[in-house]
Protein backbone atom coordinates (compact mmCIF):
# COMPACT_ATOMS: atom_id res chain seq x y z
CA UNK A 1 0.00 0.00 0.00
CA UNK A 2 2.81 2.23 0.98
CA UNK A 3 4.52 1.43 -2.35
CA UNK A 4 1.53 2.38 -4.46
CA UNK A 5 1.19 5.68 -2.68
CA UNK A 6 4.86 6.47 -3.22
CA UNK A 7 4.62 5.66 -6.96
CA UNK A 8 1.59 7.86 -7.38
CA UNK A 9 3.33 10.79 -5.78
CA UNK A 10 6.33 10.39 -8.09
CA UNK A 11 4.17 10.17 -11.17
CA UNK A 12 2.27 13.31 -10.20
CA UNK A 13 5.50 15.24 -9.70
CA UNK A 14 6.71 14.24 -13.17
CA UNK A 15 3.46 15.37 -14.78
CA UNK A 16 3.57 18.63 -12.84
CA UNK A 17 7.13 19.32 -13.88
CA UNK A 18 6.31 18.60 -17.52
CA UNK A 19 3.41 21.01 -17.48
CA UNK A 20 5.42 23.75 -15.81
CA UNK A 21 8.01 23.81 -18.64
CA UNK A 22 5.50 25.53 -20.97
CA UNK A 23 4.14 27.95 -18.37
CA UNK A 24 4.45 31.69 -18.99
CA UNK A 25 6.44 33.39 -16.19
CA UNK A 26 4.86 36.22 -14.29
CA UNK A 27 6.93 38.44 -12.07
CA UNK A 28 9.51 35.87 -10.96
CA UNK A 29 10.90 33.02 -13.00
CA UNK A 30 9.67 29.64 -11.90
CA UNK A 31 12.94 28.05 -13.01
CA UNK A 32 16.28 29.55 -11.95
CA UNK A 33 18.51 31.02 -14.63
CA UNK A 34 21.44 28.92 -15.60
CA UNK A 35 24.72 29.65 -13.98
CA UNK A 36 27.18 31.86 -15.73
CA UNK A 37 29.18 29.93 -18.24
CA UNK A 38 26.68 27.10 -18.52
CA UNK A 39 25.56 26.29 -22.05
CA UNK A 40 21.87 26.41 -22.72
CA UNK A 41 20.21 24.29 -25.36
CA UNK A 42 19.70 27.39 -27.51
CA UNK A 43 23.38 28.19 -27.17
CA UNK A 44 24.31 24.67 -28.05
CA UNK A 45 22.08 24.80 -31.11
CA UNK A 46 23.58 28.14 -32.18
CA UNK A 47 27.04 26.72 -31.79
CA UNK A 48 26.21 23.94 -34.22
CA UNK A 49 24.76 26.27 -36.88
CA UNK A 50 27.17 27.72 -39.47
CA UNK A 51 28.02 31.31 -38.83
CA UNK A 52 26.21 33.78 -41.02
CA UNK A 53 28.82 35.84 -42.78
CA UNK A 54 28.76 39.46 -41.84
CA UNK A 55 27.49 41.75 -44.54
CA UNK A 56 30.22 44.23 -45.13
CA UNK A 57 29.20 47.80 -44.77
CA UNK A 58 29.18 49.59 -48.12
CA UNK A 59 32.43 51.32 -48.86
CA UNK A 60 32.15 55.05 -49.02
CA UNK A 61 32.11 56.34 -52.57
CA UNK A 62 35.55 57.33 -53.77
CA UNK A 63 36.30 60.92 -53.21
CA UNK A 64 35.70 63.01 -56.31
CA UNK A 65 39.01 63.84 -57.97
CA UNK A 66 40.04 67.42 -57.55
CA UNK A 67 39.02 69.54 -60.52
CA UNK A 68 41.59 69.34 -63.25
CA UNK A 69 43.77 72.34 -63.52
CA UNK A 70 42.78 74.42 -66.55
CA UNK A 71 45.14 73.94 -69.48
CA UNK A 72 47.73 76.63 -69.75
CA UNK A 73 46.46 79.51 -71.74
CA UNK A 74 47.73 79.44 -75.28
CA UNK A 75 50.05 82.32 -75.96
CA UNK A 76 48.27 85.11 -77.71
CA UNK A 77 49.75 85.26 -81.18
CA UNK A 78 50.77 88.67 -82.29
CA UNK A 79 48.93 89.83 -85.39
CA UNK A 80 50.89 88.60 -88.36
CA UNK A 81 51.70 91.10 -91.07
CA UNK A 82 49.90 90.37 -94.28
CA UNK A 83 53.19 90.58 -96.10
CA UNK A 84 56.84 90.15 -95.30
CA UNK A 85 58.65 92.87 -93.42
CA UNK A 86 61.06 94.48 -95.82
CA UNK A 87 64.68 94.75 -94.81
CA UNK A 88 64.83 98.31 -96.14
CA UNK A 89 63.40 101.51 -94.68
CA UNK A 90 60.34 103.18 -96.19
CA UNK A 91 60.34 106.80 -97.27
CA UNK A 92 61.24 109.16 -94.44
CA UNK A 93 58.82 112.02 -94.94
CA UNK A 94 60.70 114.24 -92.49
CA UNK A 95 63.53 114.60 -95.00
CA UNK A 96 61.74 114.94 -98.34
CA UNK A 97 61.54 118.07 -100.41
CA UNK A 98 59.16 119.03 -103.18
CA UNK A 99 61.77 121.04 -105.05
CA UNK A 100 64.65 120.14 -107.36
CA UNK A 101 67.35 122.63 -108.21
CA UNK A 102 66.81 124.07 -111.68
CA UNK A 103 63.57 122.16 -112.29
CA UNK A 104 60.14 123.62 -113.00
CA UNK A 105 57.62 121.61 -110.99
CA UNK A 106 53.94 121.64 -110.16
CA UNK A 107 51.48 119.57 -108.15
CA UNK A 108 48.34 118.14 -109.77
CA UNK A 109 45.41 116.04 -108.66
CA UNK A 110 45.17 113.00 -110.92
CA UNK A 111 42.75 110.12 -111.35
CA UNK A 112 44.16 106.75 -112.42
CA UNK A 113 42.17 103.49 -112.54
CA UNK A 114 39.44 105.10 -110.44
CA UNK A 115 41.85 106.24 -107.70
CA UNK A 116 42.52 109.92 -107.03
CA UNK A 117 45.78 111.21 -105.55
CA UNK A 118 48.26 114.08 -105.77
CA UNK A 119 51.33 114.08 -107.99
CA UNK A 120 54.29 116.45 -107.96
CA UNK A 121 55.83 116.44 -111.42
CA UNK A 122 57.95 118.22 -114.00
CA UNK A 123 56.08 120.79 -116.05
CA UNK A 124 55.45 119.90 -119.70
CA UNK A 125 56.31 116.25 -119.25
CA UNK A 126 54.36 114.34 -121.88
CA UNK A 127 53.69 111.34 -119.67
CA UNK A 128 52.34 113.45 -116.82
CA UNK A 129 50.33 115.62 -119.23
CA UNK A 130 48.54 112.45 -120.35
CA UNK A 131 48.06 111.30 -116.75
CA UNK A 132 46.52 114.64 -115.82
CA UNK A 133 44.24 114.52 -118.87
CA UNK A 134 43.09 111.06 -117.80
CA UNK A 135 44.11 109.29 -121.03
CA UNK A 136 47.46 107.80 -120.09
CA UNK A 137 47.33 104.07 -120.97
CA UNK A 138 43.72 103.82 -119.82
CA UNK A 139 43.33 100.33 -121.33
CA UNK A 140 46.44 99.10 -119.49
CA UNK A 141 45.28 100.37 -116.10
CA UNK A 142 41.76 99.04 -116.69
CA UNK A 143 43.26 95.56 -116.97
CA UNK A 144 45.77 96.01 -114.16
CA UNK A 145 43.17 97.32 -111.71
CA UNK A 146 41.61 93.89 -110.86
CA UNK A 147 45.02 92.47 -109.95
CA UNK A 148 45.90 95.48 -107.83
CA UNK A 149 42.51 95.19 -106.15
CA UNK A 150 43.22 91.60 -105.13
CA UNK A 151 46.84 92.26 -104.20
CA UNK A 152 46.31 95.52 -102.34
CA UNK A 153 42.74 95.90 -101.11
CA UNK A 154 42.31 92.26 -100.08
CA UNK A 155 45.80 90.89 -99.37
CA UNK A 156 47.80 94.03 -98.55
CA UNK A 157 50.54 92.41 -100.59
CA UNK A 158 53.75 93.46 -102.30
CA UNK A 159 54.11 95.35 -105.58
CA UNK A 160 57.41 95.87 -107.40
CA UNK A 161 57.52 98.85 -109.76
CA UNK A 162 60.64 98.91 -111.94
CA UNK A 163 60.95 102.11 -113.96
CA UNK A 164 58.75 104.08 -111.56
CA UNK A 165 59.29 107.47 -113.29
CA UNK A 166 57.25 110.04 -111.29
CA UNK A 167 55.67 107.21 -109.31
CA UNK A 168 52.18 106.99 -110.85
CA UNK A 169 52.01 103.18 -110.67
CA UNK A 170 53.69 103.06 -107.26
CA UNK A 171 51.41 105.67 -105.69
CA UNK A 172 48.33 104.02 -107.23
CA UNK A 173 49.28 100.64 -105.69
CA UNK A 174 50.18 102.15 -102.32
CA UNK A 175 46.94 104.16 -102.31
CA UNK A 176 45.03 100.90 -102.80
CA UNK A 177 46.75 99.29 -99.82
CA UNK A 178 49.91 97.58 -101.09
CA UNK A 179 53.46 97.91 -99.94
CA UNK A 180 55.53 99.04 -102.93
CA UNK A 181 59.20 98.69 -103.80
CA UNK A 182 59.93 101.28 -106.50
CA UNK A 183 63.07 101.31 -108.68
CA UNK A 184 64.03 104.49 -110.49
CA UNK A 185 67.48 105.41 -111.75
CA UNK A 186 66.94 109.06 -112.64
CA UNK A 187 68.12 111.50 -109.96
CA UNK A 188 65.65 114.14 -111.09
CA UNK A 189 62.74 111.75 -110.48
CA UNK A 190 63.63 109.93 -107.26
CA UNK A 191 62.95 113.01 -105.04
CA UNK A 192 59.51 113.32 -106.62
CA UNK A 193 58.61 109.69 -105.90
CA UNK A 194 59.40 110.29 -102.23
CA UNK A 195 57.48 113.56 -102.17
CA UNK A 196 54.47 112.02 -103.90
CA UNK A 197 54.38 109.21 -101.33
CA UNK A 198 54.43 111.73 -98.50
CA UNK A 199 51.85 114.22 -99.78
CA UNK A 200 49.45 111.29 -100.10
CA UNK A 201 50.34 110.05 -96.58
CA UNK A 202 51.83 106.86 -98.00
CA UNK A 203 55.44 107.21 -96.90
CA UNK A 204 55.28 104.04 -94.75
CA UNK A 205 54.04 102.05 -97.75
CA UNK A 206 56.76 102.94 -100.26
CA UNK A 207 60.39 101.81 -100.37
CA UNK A 208 62.48 103.64 -102.97
CA UNK A 209 65.51 101.95 -104.54
CA UNK A 210 67.46 104.51 -106.65
CA UNK A 211 69.09 101.90 -108.88
CA UNK A 212 68.81 100.49 -112.35
CA UNK A 213 68.17 96.78 -112.84
CA UNK A 214 70.13 94.42 -115.07
CA UNK A 215 71.19 90.80 -115.54
CA UNK A 216 74.39 91.34 -113.50
CA UNK A 217 75.42 93.93 -110.92
CA UNK A 218 77.46 96.69 -112.51
CA UNK A 219 78.22 100.36 -112.82
CA UNK A 220 77.00 102.07 -115.96
CA UNK A 221 76.99 105.47 -117.61
CA UNK A 222 73.76 107.36 -117.34
CA UNK A 223 72.45 110.09 -119.62
CA UNK A 224 69.07 111.73 -119.14
CA UNK A 225 67.06 113.86 -121.51
CA UNK A 226 67.02 117.57 -121.08
CA UNK A 227 63.81 119.40 -120.20
CA UNK A 228 62.56 119.11 -123.79
CA UNK A 229 62.96 115.34 -123.79
CA UNK A 230 66.04 115.37 -126.04
CA UNK A 231 68.90 112.95 -125.53
CA UNK A 232 72.21 114.70 -126.14
CA UNK A 233 75.72 113.32 -126.09
CA UNK A 234 78.66 112.05 -128.04
CA UNK A 235 78.75 108.70 -129.74
CA UNK A 236 78.57 106.74 -126.50
CA UNK A 237 75.40 104.94 -127.26
CA UNK A 238 74.78 101.31 -126.57
CA UNK A 239 78.01 99.46 -127.22
CA UNK A 240 76.13 96.37 -128.38
CA UNK A 241 74.43 98.28 -131.16
CA UNK A 242 77.06 100.97 -131.69
CA UNK A 243 74.46 103.70 -132.00
CA UNK A 244 75.07 107.34 -131.27
CA UNK A 245 72.12 109.09 -129.78
CA UNK A 246 70.49 112.41 -130.19
CA UNK A 247 66.84 111.60 -130.17
CA UNK A 248 64.02 114.05 -129.53
CA UNK A 249 61.44 111.95 -127.73
CA UNK A 250 59.50 114.58 -125.84
CA UNK A 251 59.58 112.23 -122.85
CA UNK A 252 61.74 112.58 -119.79
CA UNK A 253 63.78 109.42 -119.78
CA UNK A 254 67.21 107.94 -119.36
CA UNK A 255 69.79 106.12 -121.38
CA UNK A 256 72.05 103.60 -119.68
CA UNK A 257 75.26 102.47 -121.36
CA UNK A 258 76.80 99.33 -119.87
CA UNK A 259 79.73 99.40 -122.30
CA UNK A 260 83.19 100.76 -121.50
CA UNK A 261 84.94 101.37 -118.22
CA UNK A 262 83.01 103.25 -115.55
CA UNK A 263 84.31 104.26 -112.12
CA UNK A 264 82.35 105.27 -109.07
CA UNK A 265 83.75 108.80 -109.13
CA UNK A 266 82.34 109.35 -112.61
CA UNK A 267 79.47 111.83 -112.17
CA UNK A 268 77.44 109.92 -114.76
CA UNK A 269 77.94 106.54 -113.04
CA UNK A 270 74.85 104.69 -111.85
CA UNK A 271 74.50 101.47 -109.93
CA UNK A 272 72.79 98.47 -111.54
CA UNK A 273 71.44 95.63 -109.40
CA UNK A 274 69.76 92.33 -110.16
CA UNK A 275 66.23 91.82 -108.90
CA UNK A 276 67.10 88.31 -107.72
CA UNK A 277 69.72 89.73 -105.39
CA UNK A 278 67.37 92.50 -104.34
CA UNK A 279 64.71 89.92 -103.46
CA UNK A 280 67.16 88.27 -101.07
CA UNK A 281 68.54 91.56 -99.79
CA UNK A 282 65.07 92.93 -98.99
CA UNK A 283 63.59 89.66 -97.76
CA UNK A 284 60.87 89.51 -100.43
CA UNK A 285 59.24 86.06 -100.26
CA UNK A 286 56.35 86.68 -102.65
CA UNK A 287 55.44 89.33 -105.22
CA UNK A 288 51.76 89.91 -105.91
CA UNK A 289 52.19 92.37 -108.80
CA UNK A 290 55.44 93.00 -110.69
CA UNK A 291 55.53 95.86 -113.21
CA UNK A 292 58.53 96.48 -115.48
CA UNK A 293 58.87 99.42 -117.89
CA UNK A 294 62.50 100.25 -118.68
CA UNK A 295 62.45 101.48 -122.29
CA UNK A 296 64.25 98.69 -124.10
CA UNK A 297 66.21 97.25 -121.17
CA UNK A 298 63.49 94.77 -120.19
CA UNK A 299 65.33 91.69 -121.46
CA UNK A 300 68.44 92.53 -119.46
CA UNK A 301 66.30 93.19 -116.38
CA UNK A 302 64.28 89.96 -116.74
CA UNK A 303 67.43 87.88 -117.11
CA UNK A 304 68.42 89.04 -113.63
CA UNK A 305 65.01 88.29 -112.13
CA UNK A 306 64.14 84.66 -112.87
CA UNK A 307 64.18 83.58 -109.23
CA UNK A 308 61.94 86.47 -108.24
CA UNK A 309 59.59 85.76 -111.15
CA UNK A 310 59.19 82.22 -109.83
CA UNK A 311 57.68 83.84 -106.71
CA UNK A 312 55.36 86.23 -108.58
CA UNK A 313 51.61 86.03 -109.10
CA UNK A 314 51.18 88.62 -111.87
CA UNK A 315 53.90 90.12 -114.07
CA UNK A 316 53.29 92.97 -116.52
CA UNK A 317 56.05 94.41 -118.67
CA UNK A 318 56.48 96.60 -121.72
CA UNK A 319 58.27 94.92 -124.60
CA UNK A 320 60.41 97.18 -126.78
CA UNK A 321 62.13 94.74 -129.11
CA UNK A 322 64.11 96.72 -131.66
CA UNK A 323 64.07 99.93 -129.60
CA UNK A 324 67.09 102.08 -130.45
CA UNK A 325 68.08 102.20 -126.78
CA UNK A 326 67.91 98.46 -126.20
CA UNK A 327 71.16 96.55 -125.57
CA UNK A 328 69.51 93.36 -126.87
CA UNK A 329 68.93 92.00 -130.34
CA UNK A 330 65.30 91.22 -131.21
CA UNK A 331 66.15 87.53 -131.61
CA UNK A 332 67.25 87.45 -127.96
CA UNK A 333 63.67 88.07 -126.88
CA UNK A 334 62.43 84.74 -128.24
CA UNK A 335 64.00 82.36 -125.67
CA UNK A 336 63.01 84.76 -122.90
CA UNK A 337 59.35 84.66 -123.96
CA UNK A 338 59.41 80.87 -124.31
CA UNK A 339 60.85 80.56 -120.80
CA UNK A 340 58.26 82.97 -119.41
CA UNK A 341 55.52 80.80 -120.90
CA UNK A 342 56.63 77.91 -118.65
CA UNK A 343 55.78 80.03 -115.59
CA UNK A 344 52.88 82.14 -116.86
CA UNK A 345 50.11 82.33 -119.41
CA UNK A 346 50.92 85.29 -121.65
CA UNK A 347 48.45 87.84 -123.00
CA UNK A 348 48.59 91.12 -124.92
CA UNK A 349 46.48 94.24 -124.91
CA UNK A 350 46.28 94.29 -128.71
CA UNK A 351 45.95 91.61 -131.38
CA UNK A 352 49.18 90.69 -133.16
CA UNK A 353 48.15 88.63 -136.19
CA UNK A 354 48.81 84.93 -135.95
CA UNK A 355 50.69 85.37 -132.66
CA UNK A 356 47.48 86.01 -130.73
CA UNK A 357 44.52 83.73 -130.32
CA UNK A 358 40.98 84.43 -129.28
CA UNK A 359 40.08 87.07 -126.73
CA UNK A 360 40.30 85.98 -123.12
CA UNK A 361 40.09 87.62 -119.72
CA UNK A 362 38.04 90.53 -120.96
CA UNK A 363 39.78 92.33 -123.77
CA UNK A 364 43.19 90.64 -123.59
CA UNK A 365 44.58 88.46 -126.38
CA UNK A 366 46.38 85.20 -125.76
CA UNK A 367 50.01 85.33 -126.93
CA UNK A 368 51.19 82.15 -128.65
CA UNK A 369 48.93 79.63 -126.87
CA UNK A 370 51.24 76.82 -128.03
CA UNK A 371 54.28 78.61 -126.46
CA UNK A 372 56.35 77.66 -129.50
CA UNK A 373 59.57 79.45 -130.40
CA UNK A 374 58.36 79.94 -133.97
CA UNK A 375 55.22 81.75 -132.78
CA UNK A 376 57.22 83.90 -130.36
CA UNK A 377 59.63 84.83 -133.15
CA UNK A 378 56.73 85.89 -135.35
CA UNK A 379 55.46 88.13 -132.54
CA UNK A 380 58.87 89.74 -131.95
CA UNK A 381 59.35 90.32 -135.67
CA UNK A 382 55.96 92.02 -135.85
CA UNK A 383 56.85 94.31 -132.92
CA UNK A 384 60.09 95.30 -134.66
CA UNK A 385 58.37 95.91 -138.00
CA UNK A 386 55.60 98.02 -136.52
CA UNK A 387 58.00 99.92 -134.24
CA UNK A 388 55.22 99.82 -131.71
CA UNK A 389 55.79 98.40 -128.26
CA UNK A 390 53.21 96.37 -126.39
CA UNK A 391 52.44 95.32 -122.84
CA UNK A 392 52.67 91.64 -121.98
CA UNK A 393 50.43 90.39 -119.17
CA UNK A 394 51.71 87.26 -117.45
CA UNK A 395 49.31 85.24 -115.28
CA UNK A 396 50.84 82.59 -113.05
CA UNK A 397 50.01 79.03 -114.02
CA UNK A 398 48.32 77.34 -111.01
Amino acid sequence: MYLFAHAGICLGMLVFGYLMQDAVPCSEPLIAAPKTGAATPAMAEAATRPAIPAIPSPEPPPAAPPPAAPPPAAPVAEPQPKSDKLLAPPVNCATVSGSIAGASLKTSLVKVAGEMFWMRHHVHDRLMDKVIAGDYEADLFANVRPFLNTACTIKRGTVIDVGANHGVYAILAANMGCRVVAYEIQPRLTPLIKYNACINHLGESVVLRPFGVASTPALAKFTATDASGTYKGSSVGNSNQGKAFRRDTGWLGAFVNKGGRVTEDDPSAVKLVTLDEEGIRLGIKWVDVFKLDVDGFELDAINGAWELLARTSFFQFEINAGDWRSPSRPADYVPMLVRLSTLFKLFLLHPRGSATGNKAYGNLYALCPDSSASCMKGFVDEVVRSQRNDNVFCFRIP
